[in-house]
């Protein structure tokens, strides 16, 4: 029956963006389930986390993503360290007015390339690399699931009234790259497959930042509820709404599962 284990304990789990909206909760979650969590940041906001929680054992790694230049070798840096990962998440985005969120002039008639073009590399490079170099090792032991933190945007457009009267924005870049998570999920499922390597995907939906520190943080009410109108289940999502999909793709329950799309938002998308 192991083969249908809901359990993640000892499984070496990496997840890029592990400091973020999303990550730190995942990260705590993992743990506490007694996964072997190996996190990449950018920032100290996860170990001051992990230190108000009290969290032990959780490995951190400092790594500039955006520094393609030395990018690998920190990688392999973390290999040398770990010589197996069971499970990669691929969860870091940049969110920011560098990548045209929450900015008037990133409206599609306007956007600067350069925020476009930053978007898309965190958005669509990001997951590409990590999925290319880890997946090697992957591919050496003939086991491996890779799960994608993509978003319903990638699935539907955003709803241009949402943002109507509002400094709240989702920039065009962000719905491309998440769509190509999608494709890149479904593409590494069809080649990696016969290795024993399985990659889906999670496209969260409606999950505003309502932490309060971070620039892509929403405080505003009105924005929330109309968000709320939105679904079916008449809320918004908060983090731990994903700890279920992520834990039956990361263990063996899903064996069986590869290159799917699990859309955790609350009934956004099929109305």
């Amino acid at each position: 029956m192991s083969k249908y284990n809901l359990s993640i304990k000892d499984k070496k789990i990496l997840i890029t963006g592990a400091g973020g909206y999303f990550g730190q909760t995942i990260v705590k979650e993992l743990n506490d389930l007694g996964a072997k969590v190996i996190a990449i940041v950018h920032s100290d906001k996860l170990e001051q986390f992990l230190k108000s929680e009290n969290i032990k054992g959780v490995e951190l790694y400092k790594i500039n993503l955006y520094e393609k230049d030395t990018l690998s070798n920190k990688i392999k840096s973390l290999l040398d360290d770990h010589s197996k990962i069971d499970v990669l998440i691929n969860n870091a985005y940049h969110f920011s007015q560098e990548t045209g969120f929450n900015t008037a002039e990133a409206k599609l008639e306007t956007m600067p390339d350069d925020y476009f073009f930053k978007g898309m590399e965190s958005g669509q490079f990001w997951p590409f690399v990590l999925t290319k170099l880890i997946g090697n090792q992957m591919l050496l032991h003939k086991a491996g699931s890779i799960i994608n933190i993509s978003s319903m945007y990638g699935v539907v457009a955003p709803d241009e009234k949402l943002y109507t009267g509002k400094d709240i924005f989702n920039p065009i870049s962000y719905s491309m790259a998440k769509s190509a998570v999608l494709a890149l999920t479904r593409y590494t499922a069809s080649f990696w497959g016969k290795h024993g390597i399985r990659c889906n995907a999670i496209s969260p939906g409606a999950f505003p930042n309502t932490s309060g520190d971070s620039y892509n943080s929403n405080d505003d009410q009105e924005m929330l509820d109309r968000l709320k109108q939105k679904t079916c289940l008449n809320r918004v999502g908060e983090p731990e709404d994903l700890i279920g999909a992520i834990v039956l793709l990361a263990s063996n329950a899903s064996s069986y599962i590869t290159g799917q799309n699990i859309v955790i938002d609350g009934g956004w998308t099929i109305i």
